[in-house]
C-alpha cells in the first residue's frame, strides 16, 4: 500500500485542474440561464469531488499564508497531514468550523490598525472548496467594471479605465471618492445568506464561527473576516449591482476594486445624488458611507486609488475642448517613500553580508516594484528609486571598509555590465551561493509597457471553456512581458511556450514559478538553459520526490 507522501506527490494535477474547469463551465452555463436547481446540484457534485478536496488542500498550502496558523496552531508541511486533510473534506455533514484567530496590522501610511482574521488551515480548505463553486456563478452575475479579487482582472484594470474615462478629450472632470465604514465587519449575514448562491447551512457556519482575540471568544454577528478564502468573493457579491443603480438613476460610472471605488462624473450635483444612491444601496446589506472620507474631487486637483495617483496637469499644446491638459497616472508620493524606506531597511539589515547576499533580498523587492508601476508614467519615480538605492548602497559600503581607498572599494562592487546590449556603469554585483554572477536589478532601465485592459465590451467569463483562449494568450502576454522574473527565468518560459512542463498548464501572472534542473548539480548537471525546466511549485515538488524516488528503487519514505 502507498504511503501518504507517495499518494499525495502522485496526485495528477493535470486531471484535477481538467476536473475543475469542466465543473465550472457547467456552473457558468447554468448561471446564465438562472437555473438555481441546476446550480445547487452541480455544487453539492463539486464540493464531494476528490479532484477538487485535492486542490483546495493545496491552494492552502502553496499560498503565502501556508506558514501562519490559526487558533489551532496546527500547520500542514507534510504530506501525510495534506492527504489526511483531502480525506476529512469527504464528509462535511458534522463540520463545525472554529473561530478565526485576530490580529492586528498597521495600515499603509496611517497611524491606525486594521484587524485580520486567520481561519485554521482546515477551515481554509473547507472555504477554497466551496470557493470553487461559487466564483464562476458570481462572476457570471458580476459588475462589469469590478476589478478586484476577480480571474484575470487587477488594479491595472481598474487604473487604465479611469486613465481612458478622464483622459479623452470629452472626458469626466470630477470624481467622488467614497469610503465605507468598517466594511469587512459590519455585512449584514442575513442579507449575505438569502443572496448567496451556496449552500445556506454551510454559509452560515463559516459566517457564524466567531473570532478569538486575546483568549477571548466574540461571536460572529455581521461581518466576514479579513483573511478568509471566501471573504474576497463575499465582498463582491454584496457590492455587486451598485453599478448597474448608479447607471440607471445618475448617469455616472463607477470603478470598483473589491470594497474601494471611484465614481466619475461630469458635474458635482451629479455625485452628490450619487453618493445618495450609493447610501440608499448600502443600507439594506448593513453598511455605511464614511462621510468623513468620502469626497468630491477635480481632475485638476488629482485623486489617489489603489496606489496609483490621478492627475490632469497643465498643457496648452492640448488644450482642445473640454480638455485642459494631459492626464498622467503616476505612483502615489507615499508609495515611493515607502519603497526607499524598505530599501534602507533591506540594506541595514545585511551590514557585513556579501553583495550577491544583499542583492538577493534586494531584488524581489525592486523587481515586483517595477512590476506594479511599470504600466504607468513612472519614469521620475523610478529614478527617484534608483538615486536613493545606489546612495544606500554606497554607505554599505563605506560603512563595510571604512572611508579611506573609497574609490577602490566601491569599484570591488559596483561593476560595468552589459545590459540589453548596451553598458551600464556603476551597477552593484556580486556572485550567488553557486558562484555565479548576481546583478542588482537596474529599476531606472525598467522597459514601459503600456497595460491592455481586459476586454469590457466582449464580456469574457474565465470560467468557460469557449473563452478559454483568450485568457491563456491574455495570461501569457502577461508572464513573458513581466520584470518580476530575470532573464533567464524568463528566457526558460518562453522556449517552453508560457506553460509548464509537468501539468501542460499555462502559467498565470501570479502563479509562483521555480526553475529544475533536469541534471542536477551533484551530478554534474549545469545552469545552462537546456538544463533548466520552469515549474509550478507543487509541480517541482512532485518532479524532485519522483527523482529521489527512481534513486532509492522506487522506495518514497514520508
Amino acid at each position: 500500500m502507498k504511503n501518504t507522501r507517495t499518494q499525495w506527490n502522485m496526485i495528477d494535477w493535470r486531471k484535477c485542474e481538467h476536473d475543475l474547469a469542466i465543473q465550472q463551465n457547467k456552473l457558468v452555463i447554468a448561471a446564465k440561464r438562472g437555473d438555481l436547481d441546476k446550480i445547487k446540484e452541480i455544487q453539492n457534485q463539486m464540493v464531494r469531488m476528490f479532484s477538487l478536496r485535492a486542490l483546495a488542500v493545496r491552494k492552502v498550502t502553496n499560498n503565502k499564508g501556508k506558514r501562519t496558523a490559526g487558533v489551532d496552531g496546527k500547520r500542514w508541511m507534510r504530506s501525510s497531514q495534506k492527504i489526511e486533510a483531502v480525506t476529512q473534506l469527504k464528509d462535511l455533514s458534522t463540520y463545525k468550523p472554529q473561530p478565526v484567530k485576530r490580529v492586528w496590522l498597521p495600515k499603509p501610511g496611517k497611524n491606525e490598525k486594521r484587524p485580520l482574521g486567520i481561519p485554521t488551515l482546515y477551515d481554509r480548505a473547507v472555504q477554497a472548496l466551496f470557493l470553487y463553486a461559487l466564483e464562476p456563478i458570481t462572476e457570471t452575475w458580476a459588475d462589469k467594471r469590478s476589478f478586484g479579487f476577480r480571474k484575470s482582472r487587477s488594479t491595472h484594470d481598474a487604473a487604465e479605465y479611469i486613465r481612458l474615462m478622464c483622459a479623452s478629450k470629452y472626458g469626466k472632470r470630477y470624481v467622488l471618492e467614497v469610503d465605507i465604514r468598517k466594511f469587512f465587519d459590519t455585512i449584514n449575514h442575513n442579507w449575505l445568506i438569502d443572496n448567496t448562491p451556496m449552500n445556506k447551512q454551510m454559509l452560515r457556519k463559516l459566517l457564524k464561527a466567531g473570532v478569538l482575540e486575546y483568549n477571548r471568544l466574540e461571536p460572529g454577528e455581521a461581518g466576514v473576516p479579513q483573511g478568509g478564502v471566501l471573504s474576497p468573493t463575499l465582498a463582491n457579491l454584496t457590492l455587486d449591482g451598485l453599478e448597474k443603480e448608479l447607471a440607471v438613476k445618475t448617469g455616472t460610472f463607477l470603478v470598483r476594486y473589491a470594497d474601494d471605488f471611484v465614481i466619475t462624473g461630469k458635474s458635482v450635483e451629479q455625485l452628490k445624488s450619487a453618493k445618495e444612491t450609493v447610501v440608499d444601496f448600502l443600507k439594506p446589506r448593513g453598511l455605511k458611507v464614511n462621510l468623513e472620507k468620502t469626497k468630491i474631487s477635480r481632475i485638476e486637483e488629482g485623486f489617489d486609488f489603489l496606489g496609483f495617483h490621478f492627475r490632469e496637469y497643465p498643457d496648452e499644446t492640448r488644450a482642445k475642448g473640454k480638455k485642459k491638459g494631459i492626464f498622467l497616472v503616476k505612483p502615489t508620493k507615499g508609495n515611493i517613500q515607502k519603497i526607499c524606506r524598505k530599501i534602507s531597511e533591506i540594506v541595514k539589515k545585511y551590514p557585513s553580508a556579501e553583495a550577491g547576499t544583499l542583492t538577493k533580498h534586494l531584488n524581489p523587492v525592486i523587481r515586483g516594484w517595477a512590476e506594479y508601476y511599470r504600466t504607468v508614467s513612472s519614469r521620475d519615480a523610478f529614478r527617484k528609486v534608483s538615486n536613493h538605492t545606489f546612495r544606500s548602497l554606497q554607505r554599505w559600503v563605506y560603512r563595510k571598509h571604512g572611508r579611506s581607498k573609497r574609490r577602490e572599494n566601491l569599484a570591488r562592487y559596483f561593476k560595468t555590465v552589459a545590459t540589453n546590449k548596451t553598458l551600464n556603469n556603476w551597477v552593484f554585483s556580486g556572485v550567488n551561493e553557486r558562484k555565479q554572477p548576481i546583478t542588482l536589478f537596474q529599476i531606472g532601465n525598467t522597459n514601459f509597457k503600456k497595460h491592455t485592459m481586459i476586454n469590457l465590451e466582449k464580456f469574457k467569463n474565465p470560467f468557460l471553456n469557449d473563452d478559454a483562449g483568450y485568457f491563456i494568450k491574455r495570461s501569457k502576454s502577461l508572464v513573458l512581458n513581466s520584470v518580476i522574473f530575470d532573464k533567464r527565468k524568463k528566457q526558460v518560459i518562453i522556449n517552453q511556450q508560457g506553460k509548464c512542463v509537468r501539468c501542460n498548464m499555462p502559467f498565470e501572472h501570479e502563479d509562483i514559478i521555480e526553475l529544475h534542473h533536469t541534471k542536477p548539480f551533484k551530478e554534474g548537471g549545469s545552469s545552462k538553459l537546456k538544463n533548466m525546466q520552469a515549474l509550478h511549485v507543487e509541480c517541482h515538488r512532485q518532479v524532485t520526490f519522483e527523482q529521489g524516488a527512481e534513486k532509492s528503487g522506487g522506495r518514497a519514505t514520508k
